[in-house]
Protein backbone atom coordinates (compact mmCIF):
# COMPACT_ATOMS: atom_id res chain seq x y z
CA UNK A 1 0.00 0.00 0.00
CA UNK A 2 1.22 3.47 -1.39
CA UNK A 3 1.83 6.18 1.66
CA UNK A 4 -1.13 8.33 -0.77
CA UNK A 5 -3.68 5.24 0.18
CA UNK A 6 -1.98 4.80 3.71
CA UNK A 7 -2.96 8.14 4.38
CA UNK A 8 -6.72 8.25 3.22
CA UNK A 9 -7.41 5.33 5.00
CA UNK A 10 -5.88 6.70 8.00
CA UNK A 11 -8.01 9.92 7.47
CA UNK A 12 -11.26 7.75 6.90
CA UNK A 13 -10.89 5.42 9.98
CA UNK A 14 -10.13 8.55 12.28
CA UNK A 15 -13.62 10.22 10.64
CA UNK A 16 -15.20 7.76 11.95
CA UNK A 17 -13.88 7.86 14.82
CA UNK A 18 -14.25 11.27 15.94
CA UNK A 19 -18.26 10.98 14.11
CA UNK A 20 -18.61 8.87 17.19
CA UNK A 21 -16.83 10.54 19.75
CA UNK A 22 -19.14 13.60 18.66
CA UNK A 23 -22.47 11.85 18.82
CA UNK A 24 -22.33 9.12 21.71
CA UNK A 25 -23.60 10.20 25.26
CA UNK A 26 -21.02 9.77 27.51
CA UNK A 27 -21.87 6.38 28.84
CA UNK A 28 -22.11 5.03 25.74
CA UNK A 29 -18.94 4.82 24.01
CA UNK A 30 -17.50 4.82 27.35
CA UNK A 31 -18.94 2.02 29.19
CA UNK A 32 -17.66 1.66 33.15
CA UNK A 33 -19.52 -0.45 35.57
CA UNK A 34 -21.38 -2.75 33.04
CA UNK A 35 -18.03 -3.93 31.13
CA UNK A 36 -16.02 -4.26 34.24
CA UNK A 37 -16.78 -7.89 34.52
CA UNK A 38 -16.67 -10.34 31.06
CA UNK A 39 -17.90 -13.47 31.27
CA UNK A 40 -15.07 -16.47 30.33
CA UNK A 41 -16.95 -19.04 28.04
CA UNK A 42 -17.17 -22.44 29.00
CA UNK A 43 -15.72 -23.56 25.90
CA UNK A 44 -12.98 -22.12 23.63
CA UNK A 45 -11.03 -23.45 20.58
CA UNK A 46 -7.46 -24.38 21.28
CA UNK A 47 -4.56 -22.72 20.67
CA UNK A 48 -2.91 -24.24 17.67
CA UNK A 49 -1.49 -23.19 14.28
CA UNK A 50 -4.56 -23.37 12.23
CA UNK A 51 -6.25 -20.93 15.28
CA UNK A 52 -3.28 -18.57 14.93
CA UNK A 53 -3.76 -18.24 11.46
CA UNK A 54 -7.71 -17.65 11.52
CA UNK A 55 -6.42 -14.72 13.93
CA UNK A 56 -3.62 -13.61 12.05
CA UNK A 57 -6.30 -12.92 8.99
CA UNK A 58 -8.75 -11.17 11.56
CA UNK A 59 -6.03 -9.05 13.51
CA UNK A 60 -5.35 -7.86 9.56
CA UNK A 61 -8.56 -6.92 9.05
CA UNK A 62 -9.60 -5.52 12.80
CA UNK A 63 -6.06 -4.73 14.24
CA UNK A 64 -3.33 -3.87 12.27
CA UNK A 65 -4.48 -0.28 11.20
CA UNK A 66 -3.52 1.02 14.77
CA UNK A 67 -1.18 -1.90 16.19
CA UNK A 68 0.64 -2.27 12.81
CA UNK A 69 1.15 -5.84 10.70
CA UNK A 70 4.00 -6.31 12.86
CA UNK A 71 2.32 -6.04 16.35
CA UNK A 72 4.82 -2.80 16.96
CA UNK A 73 1.95 -0.09 17.74
CA UNK A 74 3.11 1.78 14.39
CA UNK A 75 -0.14 1.11 12.55
CA UNK A 76 -1.14 4.09 9.72
CA UNK A 77 -3.38 5.69 12.11
CA UNK A 78 -1.00 5.31 15.42
CA UNK A 79 0.42 8.68 14.63
CA UNK A 80 -2.58 10.37 15.51
CA UNK A 81 -3.87 8.30 18.52
CA UNK A 82 -3.05 9.42 21.82
CA UNK A 83 -2.49 7.24 23.40
CA UNK A 84 -0.33 5.04 21.13
CA UNK A 85 -1.61 2.12 20.37
CA UNK A 86 0.38 -0.63 22.18
CA UNK A 87 3.26 -2.41 21.34
CA UNK A 88 2.70 -6.34 22.01
CA UNK A 89 6.42 -7.07 20.54
CA UNK A 90 7.59 -5.08 23.87
CA UNK A 91 5.52 -7.96 26.08
CA UNK A 92 4.13 -5.41 28.25
CA UNK A 93 0.33 -5.35 28.67
CA UNK A 94 -1.42 -2.58 30.85
CA UNK A 95 -4.42 -4.54 31.78
CA UNK A 96 -3.85 -7.94 33.62
CA UNK A 97 -4.58 -10.35 36.57
CA UNK A 98 -0.72 -11.22 36.52
CA UNK A 99 1.78 -9.88 39.01
CA UNK A 100 3.66 -6.66 37.86
CA UNK A 101 5.78 -6.87 35.07
CA UNK A 102 4.63 -10.19 34.40
CA UNK A 103 2.68 -11.55 30.72
CA UNK A 104 -1.13 -11.23 30.58
CA UNK A 105 -2.94 -14.68 30.73
CA UNK A 106 -5.06 -16.27 27.81
CA UNK A 107 -8.20 -14.72 29.52
CA UNK A 108 -6.65 -11.06 30.13
CA UNK A 109 -6.50 -10.79 26.49
CA UNK A 110 -9.38 -12.29 26.19
CA UNK A 111 -11.01 -9.95 28.23
CA UNK A 112 -9.63 -6.55 27.07
CA UNK A 113 -10.39 -7.41 23.39
CA UNK A 114 -14.33 -7.94 24.18
CA UNK A 115 -13.81 -5.02 26.33
CA UNK A 116 -11.98 -2.86 24.77
CA UNK A 117 -10.24 -0.08 26.40
CA UNK A 118 -12.13 3.26 27.72
CA UNK A 119 -10.87 6.39 27.41
CA UNK A 120 -8.63 5.15 24.77
CA UNK A 121 -9.42 4.17 20.81
CA UNK A 122 -9.37 0.87 21.19
CA UNK A 123 -13.31 -0.40 21.11
CA UNK A 124 -14.47 -2.89 22.41
CA UNK A 125 -15.33 -5.75 19.57
CA UNK A 126 -18.40 -8.21 21.30
CA UNK A 127 -20.59 -10.29 19.57
CA UNK A 128 -21.81 -10.05 16.37
CA UNK A 129 -18.30 -7.97 15.38
CA UNK A 130 -16.47 -10.75 16.73
CA UNK A 131 -17.65 -13.98 17.61
CA UNK A 132 -16.19 -15.66 20.86
CA UNK A 133 -14.04 -17.82 19.14
CA UNK A 134 -12.54 -15.57 17.07
CA UNK A 135 -11.48 -13.53 19.91
CA UNK A 136 -10.17 -16.25 21.14
CA UNK A 137 -8.27 -16.97 18.13
CA UNK A 138 -6.78 -13.22 18.10
CA UNK A 139 -5.64 -13.25 21.54
CA UNK A 140 -3.45 -16.52 20.36
CA UNK A 141 -1.96 -14.75 17.46
CA UNK A 142 -1.43 -11.69 19.83
CA UNK A 143 0.82 -13.98 22.02
CA UNK A 144 2.92 -14.27 18.74
CA UNK A 145 4.19 -11.33 18.62
CA UNK A 146 6.50 -11.69 21.77
CA UNK A 147 8.51 -15.18 22.08
CA UNK A 148 8.30 -15.18 25.84
CA UNK A 149 4.47 -16.51 25.68
CA UNK A 150 5.52 -19.51 24.33
CA UNK A 151 8.35 -20.12 26.73
CA UNK A 152 7.19 -23.23 28.52
CA UNK A 153 9.89 -22.36 32.02
CA UNK A 154 7.81 -18.21 31.82
CA UNK A 155 4.41 -19.85 30.96
CA UNK A 156 4.13 -21.70 33.78
CA UNK A 157 4.63 -18.62 36.13
CA UNK A 158 1.44 -16.65 33.97
CA UNK A 159 -1.50 -17.07 36.31
CA UNK A 160 -3.59 -14.70 38.53
CA UNK A 161 -3.14 -13.25 41.48
CA UNK A 162 -4.92 -14.13 44.29
CA UNK A 163 -7.12 -11.37 45.08
CA UNK A 164 -8.37 -11.23 48.66
CA UNK A 165 -12.24 -10.81 49.48
CA UNK A 166 -14.20 -7.10 49.45
CA UNK A 167 -14.80 -5.95 52.88
CA UNK A 168 -17.78 -4.44 53.58
CA UNK A 169 -18.07 -0.40 52.62
CA UNK A 170 -17.97 1.70 55.96
CA UNK A 171 -17.54 5.08 56.44
CA UNK A 172 -14.08 3.71 58.55
CA UNK A 173 -13.44 2.06 55.18
CA UNK A 174 -13.82 5.30 53.37
CA UNK A 175 -11.65 7.23 55.38
CA UNK A 176 -9.20 5.18 55.89
CA UNK A 177 -9.01 5.04 51.76
CA UNK A 178 -8.74 8.82 52.08
CA UNK A 179 -5.89 8.29 54.04
CA UNK A 180 -4.18 5.99 52.09
CA UNK A 181 -4.32 8.41 49.07
CA UNK A 182 -2.68 10.90 50.37
CA UNK A 183 -0.01 9.26 52.38
CA UNK A 184 1.13 7.02 49.18
CA UNK A 185 1.34 10.75 47.08
CA UNK A 186 -1.60 9.74 44.58
CA UNK A 187 -2.34 13.57 44.30
CA UNK A 188 0.95 13.72 42.99
CA UNK A 189 -0.18 12.68 39.72
CA UNK A 190 -4.26 12.61 39.92
CA UNK A 191 -4.84 16.01 41.89
CA UNK A 192 -6.46 16.60 45.76
CA UNK A 193 -9.91 16.04 44.22
CA UNK A 194 -8.69 13.13 41.70
CA UNK A 195 -9.30 15.54 38.45
CA UNK A 196 -5.72 14.20 36.96
CA UNK A 197 -4.38 17.79 37.57
CA UNK A 198 -1.56 16.65 40.33
CA UNK A 199 1.82 18.56 40.19
CA UNK A 200 3.10 15.75 38.00
CA UNK A 201 0.49 15.34 35.79
CA UNK A 202 1.36 17.11 32.23
CA UNK A 203 5.63 15.87 32.56
CA UNK A 204 4.64 11.84 32.82
CA UNK A 205 6.21 9.71 29.94
CA UNK A 206 5.05 5.94 29.27
CA UNK A 207 7.62 3.77 28.77
CA UNK A 208 8.10 4.71 24.99
CA UNK A 209 8.52 8.34 26.22
CA UNK A 210 5.11 8.97 24.85
CA UNK A 211 3.52 11.68 26.93
CA UNK A 212 0.62 10.24 29.28
CA UNK A 213 -2.04 12.03 31.40
CA UNK A 214 -3.26 10.34 34.54
CA UNK A 215 -6.47 9.46 34.40
CA UNK A 216 -9.19 11.77 36.05
CA UNK A 217 -10.53 9.73 38.95
CA UNK A 218 -14.32 11.70 38.82
CA UNK A 219 -14.97 10.30 35.34
CA UNK A 220 -15.52 6.78 35.27
CA UNK A 221 -15.03 6.32 31.47
CA UNK A 222 -11.50 7.33 31.90
CA UNK A 223 -10.83 3.77 33.58
CA UNK A 224 -9.06 1.93 31.49
CA UNK A 225 -9.75 -1.47 32.93
CA UNK A 226 -13.03 -0.45 34.65
CA UNK A 227 -14.61 1.46 37.52
CA UNK A 228 -15.84 -0.60 39.54
CA UNK A 229 -14.24 -0.83 43.60
CA UNK A 230 -12.71 -4.17 42.59
CA UNK A 231 -11.53 -3.59 38.87
CA UNK A 232 -9.57 -0.41 40.61
CA UNK A 233 -8.20 -2.91 43.21
CA UNK A 234 -6.95 -5.46 40.35
CA UNK A 235 -5.41 -2.01 39.06
CA UNK A 236 -3.47 -1.16 42.31
CA UNK A 237 -2.41 -5.04 42.89
CA UNK A 238 -0.99 -5.68 39.81
CA UNK A 239 0.14 -2.26 38.43
CA UNK A 240 -0.33 -1.08 34.64
CA UNK A 241 2.87 -2.21 33.01
CA UNK A 242 4.51 0.43 30.37
CA UNK A 243 2.86 3.26 32.21
CA UNK A 244 4.21 5.06 35.40
CA UNK A 245 1.25 3.64 37.46
CA UNK A 246 2.92 1.14 39.18
CA UNK A 247 2.16 -1.91 41.56
CA UNK A 248 0.97 -1.33 45.47
CA UNK A 249 0.95 -5.27 46.00
CA UNK A 250 4.30 -4.56 47.80
CA UNK A 251 4.03 -1.45 49.25
CA UNK A 252 0.16 -1.52 50.54
CA UNK A 253 -1.55 -4.28 52.85
CA UNK A 254 -4.64 -6.13 51.07
CA UNK A 255 -6.89 -3.78 53.12
CA UNK A 256 -5.48 -0.82 52.08
CA UNK A 257 -5.80 -1.47 48.50
CA UNK A 258 -9.38 -2.61 49.27
CA UNK A 259 -9.91 1.07 51.23
CA UNK A 260 -8.38 3.24 48.81
CA UNK A 261 -10.12 1.50 45.76
CA UNK A 262 -13.28 2.41 47.69
CA UNK A 263 -12.00 5.56 47.64
CA UNK A 264 -11.47 6.57 44.32
CA UNK A 265 -14.57 5.30 43.18
CA UNK A 266 -16.25 7.70 45.55
CA UNK A 267 -14.59 10.37 43.95
CA UNK A 268 -16.89 9.56 40.72
CA UNK A 269 -19.83 11.55 42.57
CA UNK A 270 -19.17 14.62 40.90
CA UNK A 271 -19.77 12.60 37.51
CA UNK A 272 -22.58 11.12 38.49
CA UNK A 273 -24.91 14.00 40.61
CA UNK A 274 -27.21 16.38 38.79
CA UNK A 275 -27.05 14.79 35.04
CA UNK A 276 -29.88 16.18 32.70
CA UNK A 277 -31.54 12.92 32.61
CA UNK A 278 -31.41 13.95 28.64
CA UNK A 279 -28.54 13.70 26.49
CA UNK A 280 -29.08 16.48 23.80
CA UNK A 281 -31.22 19.10 25.39
CA UNK A 282 -30.25 21.27 28.43
CA UNK A 283 -33.24 22.76 30.52
CA UNK A 284 -32.33 26.06 31.99
CA UNK A 285 -33.52 26.63 35.15
CA UNK A 286 -36.13 29.17 36.16
CA UNK A 287 -35.13 31.73 38.77
CA UNK A 288 -38.02 34.13 40.14
CA UNK A 289 -34.92 36.51 41.51
CA UNK A 290 -31.43 37.45 40.48
CA UNK A 291 -29.10 34.62 39.21
CA UNK A 292 -25.71 32.82 39.81
CA UNK A 293 -23.54 34.56 37.44
CA UNK A 294 -20.61 33.95 39.51
CA UNK A 295 -18.99 31.01 38.33
CA UNK A 296 -18.43 29.44 42.05
CA UNK A 297 -22.26 30.46 42.97
CA UNK A 298 -23.64 27.51 44.83
CA UNK A 299 -27.47 27.83 43.08
CA UNK A 300 -25.50 26.39 40.08
CA UNK A 301 -25.83 23.06 41.66
CA UNK A 302 -29.90 23.17 41.63
CA UNK A 303 -29.14 23.27 37.80
CA UNK A 304 -29.02 20.22 35.92
CA UNK A 305 -25.90 19.46 33.83
CA UNK A 306 -25.73 18.57 30.60
CA UNK A 307 -22.15 16.76 29.41
CA UNK A 308 -21.32 17.68 25.96
CA UNK A 309 -18.48 15.52 23.95
CA UNK A 310 -16.21 16.67 21.96
CA UNK A 311 -13.70 15.79 19.08
CA UNK A 312 -10.86 16.66 17.66
CA UNK A 313 -11.58 19.36 14.39
CA UNK A 314 -11.00 17.35 11.25
CA UNK A 315 -12.52 19.13 8.77
CA UNK A 316 -10.26 21.69 7.63
CA UNK A 317 -6.37 22.09 7.92
CA UNK A 318 -4.92 22.32 10.83
CA UNK A 319 -7.01 19.30 11.36
CA UNK A 320 -6.26 18.55 15.41
CA UNK A 321 -6.45 14.34 15.71
CA UNK A 322 -6.07 14.98 19.94
CA UNK A 323 -7.57 17.64 21.58
CA UNK A 324 -6.48 18.08 25.10
CA UNK A 325 -10.14 18.00 26.60
CA UNK A 326 -12.44 15.82 25.42
CA UNK A 327 -15.97 16.27 28.06
CA UNK A 328 -17.44 19.78 29.18
CA UNK A 329 -20.25 20.68 31.10
CA UNK A 330 -23.02 23.02 30.17
CA UNK A 331 -25.92 24.60 32.81
CA UNK A 332 -28.12 27.24 32.06
CA UNK A 333 -30.33 29.63 34.36
CA UNK A 334 -32.88 32.31 33.36
CA UNK A 335 -35.97 34.89 34.46
CA UNK A 336 -37.62 37.77 32.37
CA UNK A 337 -34.00 39.77 31.94
CA UNK A 338 -31.70 37.70 31.45
CA UNK A 339 -30.14 34.24 30.71
CA UNK A 340 -26.96 32.71 32.35
CA UNK A 341 -24.58 29.44 30.78
CA UNK A 342 -21.85 27.65 33.32
CA UNK A 343 -19.66 26.27 30.80
CA UNK A 344 -16.80 23.86 32.90
CA UNK A 345 -14.39 21.56 32.03
CA UNK A 346 -11.51 19.68 33.81
CA UNK A 347 -7.88 20.99 33.28
CA UNK A 348 -4.86 20.51 34.56
CA UNK A 349 -3.27 23.24 33.35
CA UNK A 350 -4.07 27.07 34.01
CA UNK A 351 -3.07 28.73 31.38
CA UNK A 352 -3.95 32.59 30.64
CA UNK A 353 -0.76 34.02 28.77
CA UNK A 354 -0.85 34.64 25.12
CA UNK A 355 3.02 34.52 23.60
CA UNK A 356 2.40 32.52 20.90
CA UNK A 357 3.79 30.28 19.59
CA UNK A 358 5.14 28.92 23.06
CA UNK A 359 2.20 29.96 24.92
CA UNK A 360 -1.78 29.51 24.15
CA UNK A 361 -4.25 30.84 26.34
CA UNK A 362 -7.06 28.87 27.65
CA UNK A 363 -10.46 29.56 25.64
CA UNK A 364 -13.89 28.28 25.06
CA UNK A 365 -17.17 29.38 22.70
CA UNK A 366 -20.27 29.29 22.91
CA UNK A 367 -22.22 28.98 19.41
CA UNK A 368 -25.64 29.80 18.35
CA UNK A 369 -27.54 29.76 14.62
CA UNK A 370 -27.03 33.62 13.95
CA UNK A 371 -30.79 33.85 12.68
CA UNK A 372 -33.54 31.86 14.09
CA UNK A 373 -33.77 28.29 12.88
CA UNK A 374 -36.17 27.41 9.88
CA UNK A 375 -37.62 23.76 10.68
CA UNK A 376 -35.05 21.42 11.25
CA UNK A 377 -32.26 23.59 8.76
CA UNK A 378 -29.68 24.66 11.06
CA UNK A 379 -25.93 26.45 10.09
CA UNK A 380 -23.37 23.31 9.99
CA UNK A 381 -21.78 22.73 13.40
CA UNK A 382 -17.92 23.50 12.27
CA UNK A 383 -18.87 27.38 12.81
CA UNK A 384 -21.21 27.75 10.06
CA UNK A 385 -21.27 27.88 6.90
CA UNK A 386 -21.85 30.58 4.05
CA UNK A 387 -25.29 30.49 3.81
CA UNK A 388 -26.19 30.33 7.13
CA UNK A 389 -23.87 31.79 10.30
CA UNK A 390 -23.07 31.08 13.55
CA UNK A 391 -22.93 33.50 16.70
CA UNK A 392 -20.15 32.95 19.22
CA UNK A 393 -19.33 34.33 22.67
CA UNK A 394 -15.65 33.53 22.57
CA UNK A 395 -14.11 33.95 26.36
CA UNK A 396 -10.26 33.59 26.68
CA UNK A 397 -8.46 33.53 29.83
CA UNK A 398 -5.60 35.89 28.04
CA UNK A 399 -8.33 39.05 28.15
CA UNK A 400 -10.21 37.74 30.52
CA UNK A 401 -13.74 38.71 28.29
CA UNK A 402 -15.92 37.92 25.90
CA UNK A 403 -15.66 38.61 22.21
CA UNK A 404 -18.91 38.43 20.42
CA UNK A 405 -17.43 36.37 16.52
CA UNK A 406 -19.78 35.68 13.61
CA UNK A 407 -18.93 32.29 11.75
CA UNK A 408 -19.42 31.52 7.87
CA UNK A 409 -17.57 28.31 8.60
CA UNK A 410 -14.28 26.93 10.15
CA UNK A 411 -12.04 29.76 8.75
CA UNK A 412 -14.56 32.55 8.14
CA UNK A 413 -14.62 33.72 11.95
CA UNK A 414 -15.14 37.91 11.90
CA UNK A 415 -15.63 40.42 15.38
CA UNK A 416 -20.09 41.08 14.90
CA UNK A 417 -20.05 44.51 13.68
CA UNK A 418 -23.57 44.45 14.89
CA UNK A 419 -24.07 47.59 16.89
CA UNK A 420 -26.56 47.26 20.11
CA UNK A 421 -26.66 48.57 23.40
CA UNK A 422 -24.72 47.96 26.17
CA UNK A 423 -27.46 45.92 28.14
CA UNK A 424 -27.35 43.50 25.19
CA UNK A 425 -24.07 42.74 25.18
CA UNK A 426 -22.56 39.29 26.65
CA UNK A 427 -20.51 39.21 29.72
CA UNK A 428 -17.87 36.85 30.83
CA UNK A 429 -16.43 35.31 34.55
CA UNK A 430 -14.40 33.01 34.94
CA UNK A 431 -13.03 31.03 38.21
CA UNK A 432 -9.96 27.95 37.99
CA UNK A 433 -9.69 26.03 41.17
CA UNK A 434 -8.34 22.68 41.47
CA UNK A 435 -8.01 21.62 37.50
CA UNK A 436 -11.30 23.22 36.86
CA UNK A 437 -12.38 25.98 34.65
CA UNK A 438 -15.58 27.57 35.11
CA UNK A 439 -16.86 30.54 33.17
CA UNK A 440 -20.51 32.08 33.09
CA UNK A 441 -22.08 33.76 30.12
CA UNK A 442 -25.27 36.37 30.48
CA UNK A 443 -26.87 38.38 28.51
CA UNK A 444 -30.89 39.15 27.83
CA UNK A 445 -32.91 36.47 26.52
CA UNK A 446 -33.80 38.72 23.43
CA UNK A 447 -32.25 41.56 22.06
CA UNK A 448 -33.10 44.61 19.87
CA UNK A 449 -32.01 42.44 16.47
CA UNK A 450 -34.24 40.08 16.30
CA UNK A 451 -33.43 38.93 12.79
CA UNK A 452 -29.29 38.74 12.61
CA UNK A 453 -29.08 37.83 16.45
CA UNK A 454 -29.92 34.93 18.37
CA UNK A 455 -33.29 35.22 20.78
CA UNK A 456 -34.26 32.61 23.51
CA UNK A 457 -37.82 32.71 23.42
CA UNK A 458 -39.78 30.88 26.39
CA UNK A 459 -40.71 27.07 25.07
CA UNK A 460 -38.65 26.98 22.58
CA UNK A 461 -35.89 24.70 21.56
CA UNK A 462 -32.62 26.27 20.39
CA UNK A 463 -29.24 24.99 19.12
CA UNK A 464 -25.92 25.09 20.54
CA UNK A 465 -22.81 23.71 20.15
CA UNK A 466 -19.29 24.33 21.56
CA UNK A 467 -15.46 25.08 20.76
CA UNK A 468 -12.87 24.57 23.61
CA UNK A 469 -8.99 25.47 22.78
CA UNK A 470 -6.19 24.17 25.49
CA UNK A 471 -3.30 25.94 25.89
CA UNK A 472 -1.09 23.60 27.26
CA UNK A 473 -2.06 21.52 23.77
CA UNK A 474 -1.12 24.17 22.18
CA UNK A 475 -4.27 24.57 20.44
CA UNK A 476 -4.95 28.41 18.59
CA UNK A 477 -7.34 28.70 16.07
CA UNK A 478 -8.78 26.31 14.19
CA UNK A 479 -6.88 23.72 15.74
CA UNK A 480 -8.98 22.92 18.83
CA UNK A 481 -12.27 20.72 20.16
CA UNK A 482 -15.44 21.14 18.65
CA UNK A 483 -18.68 19.42 19.34
CA UNK A 484 -21.78 18.86 17.19
CA UNK A 485 -25.47 20.45 18.07
CA UNK A 486 -26.82 20.33 21.28
CA UNK A 487 -29.82 22.02 22.31
CA UNK A 488 -31.40 24.47 25.08
CA UNK A 489 -35.15 25.06 26.04
CA UNK A 490 -36.17 27.56 28.32
CA UNK A 491 -39.24 26.32 30.46
CA UNK A 492 -41.21 28.89 32.60
CA UNK A 493 -42.62 26.58 35.36
CA UNK A 494 -46.32 26.38 35.91
CA UNK A 495 -47.81 28.68 38.63
CA UNK A 496 -49.76 27.42 41.41
CA UNK A 497 -53.00 28.50 40.46
CA UNK A 498 -52.63 27.16 36.73
CA UNK A 499 -51.22 24.24 38.24
CA UNK A 500 -54.39 23.68 40.46
CA UNK A 501 -56.62 24.40 37.29
CA UNK A 502 -54.94 21.79 35.40
CA UNK A 503 -55.09 19.29 38.35
CA UNK A 504 -58.84 20.42 38.74
CA UNK A 505 -59.52 19.89 35.14
CA UNK A 506 -57.90 16.32 34.60
CA UNK A 507 -59.80 15.25 38.44
CA UNK A 508 -62.96 16.37 36.71
CA UNK A 509 -62.10 14.33 33.24
CA UNK A 510 -61.21 11.57 34.74
CA UNK A 511 -64.78 11.62 37.12
CA UNK A 512 -66.74 12.03 33.92
CA UNK A 513 -65.23 9.61 32.35
CA UNK A 514 -65.74 6.96 35.13
CA UNK A 515 -69.01 8.10 35.52
CA UNK A 516 -69.94 7.20 31.22
CA UNK A 517 -68.21 3.95 32.03
CA UNK A 518 -70.25 2.92 34.75
CA UNK A 519 -73.58 3.78 32.47
CA UNK A 520 -71.97 2.28 29.61
CA UNK A 521 -71.28 -1.49 32.08
CA UNK A 522 -74.98 -0.76 33.60
CA UNK A 523 -76.79 -0.58 29.89
CA UNK A 524 -77.80 3.06 30.78
CA UNK A 525 -75.46 3.82 28.23
CA UNK A 526 -75.65 3.16 24.20
CA UNK A 527 -72.32 4.14 22.07
CA UNK A 528 -73.14 3.57 18.39
CA UNK A 529 -70.21 3.16 15.48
Amino acid sequence: MNRTARRMLAAAALLTLAARALTAAPGEEWSTDANDVVAIPATRPPDTPENREAGRRIYAVRCAFCHGEKGDGNGPVAPYLNPRPRDFTSGKFKLRTTDSQTLPTDEDLYRTITRGIPGSAMPAWPEPFVSNDDRWRVAYYVKSFHRDFDDPDLKADVKPMPFGPEPPVTQALLAKGKEVYERSKCWECHGQGGRGNGANALTLLDDWHNPIRPADLTRPMDFKGGSSPRSIYQRFTTGMTGTPMPSYAGLLADEERWALAHHVAGLRREYEEGRSPSEDVLTARWFEGPLPEDPNDPAWSACERLDVRLAGQLLVAPRHWNPSIDLVSVRAAWNDAKLAFLVSWHDPSHDVRDAPPDLCPDAVALQFPAAPPTGLERPHFGNGDPRLAVTLWHWLAAAGDVQEEVGHGLLRIEPSTLEKPAGERVRARAAYSDGEWRVTFVRPPATSAPEREVQFRPDEILPFALNLWDGAGKERGAAKAISSWRFVALHRPASGSAAWIAAAVGLATAGALSALYRKWRAGELRLEI
